[in-house]
């Protein structure tokens, strides 16, 4: 996924208007970052923590 340059789609994809889609970009995010300090640097290289946060913000304080 890295090779194939997903990881800024996936960052891109945790804006989706589809809640599952965002989820599967958190989970796709979370493993490819837990694989190794490498990939986790790279992903967050790619400025991932900012969008990650506002996400976990904006679902915490949902009343969905």
């Amino acid at each position: 996924m890295v090779q194939a340059n997903a990881v800024p789609i996936f960052i891109q994809l945790l804006a989706s208007p589809e809640a599952d889609v965002r989820e599967q970009a958190v989970w796709a995010l979370g493993n490819i970052a837990g694989d190794s300090p490498e990939l986790r640097d790279y992903v967050l290289s790619q400025n991932a923590l900012v969008p990650l946060v506002e996400l976990t913000v904006k679902v915490m304080l949902s009343t969905d």
